[in-house]
């Protein structure tokens, strides 16, 4: 099964734009687009959101979403992957690391990593 993406809202609407240049077939919507979870929706409700709609998560969040993400486990919730970017990562380097993950998306259920690899 191939993966599909959430972008935090952290994430730049320009970002979501360069995946599809690059990425001409990858499923990736960002937070506060028409099919997504609203700008501000709490991260608990956008780890809900992950494993109702079966999206793994690209984000910034270094701060708050860890605890949140223990609490969501402890609660019996799964998610598709959460997929922290790492500071001053290079584009290439990122779509490339999507590249290899976009092509199986059960490999990434529960795990939080951070990319580029």
């Amino acid at each position: 099964m191939k993966a599909r993406f959430l972008l935090d809202e952290n994430m730049s609407p320009h970002f979501a734009a360069t995946l599809r240049a690059y990425l001409a077939d990858i499923d990736v919507i960002r937070v506060g687009d028409s099919d997504a979870p609203p700008l501000r929706t709490p991260d608990e409700t956008i780890l809900l959101y992950l494993d109702e709609a079966g999206r793994m998560l690209i984000t910034k969040n270094r701060a708050s979403m860890p605890e949140h993400l223990r609490t969501h486990f402890a609660q019996g919730g799964k998610h598709w992957g959460i997929l922290t970017i790492r500071e001053g990562a290079r584009l290439r380097d990122i779509i490339e690391s999507l590249s290899i993950i976009e092509g199986a998306a059960e490999d990434w259920i529960n795990t939080v990593m951070w990319i580029p690899f």
